[in-house]
C-alpha cells in the first residue's frame, strides 16, 4: 500500500490481475495460425466459443478501464483531502498566531494602562500633598496674622489701661512737670502718649527716622538720651548693642519706657546733668528738646552736655527746622514749644561751649535737622 494512500485513508483497486489474464489470452491466440484457428474452429464446432472469448476480453478491458477511472478519481479525492488538511493546518497556525498577537497586544495595553494609572495616581497624590501643604501654610499665616492682630489689640488695650492707671496714680500724688515748662507754669492737662501718637507720629515711624543717628554712636560705651519721650531712640541703641540711659521729666513717659524694658529715670534735665560726674559718658542725644527750653537756658544745656562728655565724646541735637516752608503748621502743633532754634544759632552755641567738628544734616523731609559736634577739650 502506498504511504500517501495510507495517510489519506484510501485503498485503490489493483487492475494488474485482469491485465495479466488479458495478455495470456492474447498471446495464445497469436500462436495459432489463422488457418488452423479457422479449421479447428470449423471442424471442432468452437466458433461460438471464440466469440465468447472475444467478448470476455472486451469485458476485461472495460473492467480495467473502470478500475483505472476509479483510481484516478480516488487519487484526485486524496489530493483534495490533503490540500484541505494543509489549508486547515495553515488556518490553525494563523489562528494561533493571531491569538498570540492579540494576547501580546492585550498585555502591552494592560501594562500601558497600569503605568498611566500609576503616573496619574502619583501626580494626583503630589498635587494633593502640595495643596495640603499650601493650605496648611495659609492657615498658619492666617492664624499668625490673627494672633498678631489680637496681640496688638490686647497690648494697646493694656497700654491704655496702664496709662489710665498711671494717670490716676500720678494725679493722686502730684501733677507731672513737663520738661519744657518753666518755673511757675503748669503743664497742659493732656494725654502725652496720645498726643505724641497723633502729632509726632507712630513709634515705628519715629524709631525708623532716628535709626540713622545710631551710626554716630558706634563704639560708645554709654549714651544718654535727654528728653527720651517714648524711648524710640533708646530702642534703636539697644538693638545695636549700645548701653543707653534715658532722662525724662514726665513720669508717665518714664513708666512707659520701663514697660518696654528700657532704662529711663525721671529727673529735671539741668539737675541731672549738674549732678552727673564730669566726663562720664561717650555720647549724648537730645531730640526735639531745645525748642521747648527758655532761650536763655539753651547755652547752659550745651555747656552741661560738654561737661558730661568725655574728651572726643559726641553730642547730637535734633530740632525743628525753621527754614522749612511747612515749619509754622508743624512747629505750633505742640503747645509746649517756645521758639525755634535755627541751626546757625545752635552751631554758634556749640562753638562757644568748646565743641568742634560741627556738622548739620537735614532729616524727616526737611521738617527737622540734626547737628552733631564733639567735645574738643
Amino acid at each position: 500500500m502506498d504511504t500517501d494512500e495510507a495517510r489519506a485513508g484510501l485503498t485503490l483497486a489493483d487492475p494488474r490481475p485482469a491485465e495479466q489474464a488479458r495478455e495470456r489470452a492474447a498471446g495464445l491466440a497469436r500462436s495459432l495460425s489463422q488457418g488452423v484457428k479457422h479449421f479447428v474452429a470449423r471442424w471442432l464446432g468452437i466458433g461460438e466459443q471464440a466469440e465468447f472469448n472475444r467478448a470476455s476480453i472486451d469485458c476485461v478491458d472495460a473492467l480495467i478501464e473502470a478500475v483505472n477511472r476509479t483510481n484516478r478519481a480516488l487519487t484526485a479525492l486524496r489530493y483534495e483531502m490533503e490540500q484541505t488538511r494543509l489549508a486547515a493546518a495553515s488556518s490553525e497556525v494563523q489562528l494561533l498566531r493571531s491569538v498570540a498577537d492579540l494576547q501580546a497586544a492585550f498585555q502591552h495595553r494592560a501594562m500601558l494602562m497600569e503605568s498611566n494609572f500609576r503616573d496619574l495616581t502619583a501626580t494626583q497624590h503630589k498635587d494633593f500633598t502640595v495643596t495640603l501643604d499650601q493650605g496648611r501654610i495659609d492657615a498658619q499665616d492666617r492664624l499668625r496674622a490673627d494672633f498678631e492682630r489680637v496681640r496688638g489689640e490686647f497690648e494697646r488695650l493694656i497700654d491704655s489701661e496702664l496709662r489710665v492707671m498711671r494717670q490716676r496714680g500720678i494725679a493722686a500724688v502730684a501733677a507731672p512737670v513737663p520738661l519744657a515748662a518753666p518755673p511757675g507754669e503748669e503743664a497742659p492737662g493732656i494725654d502725652l502718649l496720645r498726643f505724641a501718637e497723633r502729632f509726632r507720629g507712630s513709634e515705628e515711624r519715629v524709631r525708623e527716622a532716628r535709626r540713622r543717628y545710631v551710626k554716630h554712636f558706634e563704639g560708645s560705651v554709654e549714651v544718654l538720651d535727654l528728653g527720651c519721650g517714648r524711648g524710640e531712640f533708646l530702642e534703636c541703641l539697644r538693638d545695636s548693642g549700645i548701653l543707653a540711659r534715658g532722662v525724662e521729666a514726665n513720669e508717665e513717659l518714664v513708666a512707659y519706657c520701663e514697660s518696654k524694658g528700657l532704662y529711663a529715670e525721671r529727673a529735671d534735665l539741668f539737675e541731672f546733668l549738674t549732678e552727673l560726674k564730669e566726663g562720664t559718658v561717650d555720647g549724648i542725644f537730645c531730640g526735639q528738646v531745645v525748642e521747648h527750653l527758655p532761650p536763655a537756658r539753651l547755652p547752659q544745656l550745651i555747656r552741661l552736655c560738654g561737661q558730661a562728655l568725655r574728651r572726643g565724646g559726641l553730642l547730637v541735637i535734633e530740632a525743628s527746622n525753621p527754614e522749612c516752608p511747612a515749619f509754622t503748621a508743624h512747629f505750633y502743633l505742640d503747645p509746649s514749644r517756645r521758639r525755634p532754634v535755627p541751626a546757625p544759632l545752635l552751631a554758634f552755641y556749640l562753638e562757644e561751649a568748646g565743641f568742634g567738628r560741627i556738622a548739620v544734616e537735614a532729616g524727616n523731609g526737611s521738617l527737622d535737622y540734626a547737628i552733631s559736634a564733639r567735645r574738643m577739650g
